[in-house]
């Protein structure tokens, strides 16, 4: 590695400027997936939005997705020994907005059936994946959740919502 690079340097965090905001706004420019990551705890239906569902390996299939340490939805979702993660389509931004709030996560008018390993599954997404968590991981003010996937399905074919630069967008 280099310790000096010649030229000029470019960006930086302005000093007047948070830096935890500044991250927060920059990375606002990357689009990222909405998914719904749906279990059941003491047999009730839960479900959260996340924007960090990631491919992990092909061989064995794994697949990842971050939570916040702090979040109350997550405490009562991981007690549960398998998840299914659904791709949400462009058609579904009521659902994502109904399952982002902060607190219990309500199901109330969104059709969903029992996945093929007994989570839940959302009706109307664009992929599901029936998931087992393998391992939890620290990354810093998150939790990296490790999952092998157990089942997978690509439902509709329709195009997925995705989040940028602070709002839900389409891709054509």
């Amino acid at each position: 590695m280099h310790d000096k690079v010649d030229g000029p340097v470019a960006g930086g965090i302005p000093d007047e400027v948070d830096p935890a905001r500044y991250f927060r706004h920059v990375m606002s420019a990357v689009p990222t997936s909405v998914v719904a990551v749906t279990g059941r705890a003491d047999l009730d239906p839960v479900a959260m939005i996340i924007g960090s569902f990631v491919s992990v390996s092909l061989d064995p299939m794994r697949v990842g997705f971050f939570v916040g340490r702090d979040s109350e939805t997550w405490q009562r979702l991981r007690t549960s020994d398998r998840f299914c993660v659904n791709v949400l389509s462009d058609a579904q931004v009521d659902v994502s907005e109904q399952l982002a709030g902060r607190g219990p996560t309500d199901l109330e008018g969104i059709e969903w059936s029992v996945s093929p390993r007994g989570a839940i599954a959302l009706a109307g997404t664009v992929a599901r994946f029936d998931v087992k968590p393998v391992t939890l991981h620290d990354a810093g003010d998150h939790w990296f959740v490790l999952c092998r996937v157990e089942h997978l399905e690509e439902p509709t074919g329709t195009n997925p919502l995705v989040y940028h630069d602070g709002g839900y967008t389409r891709i054509r």
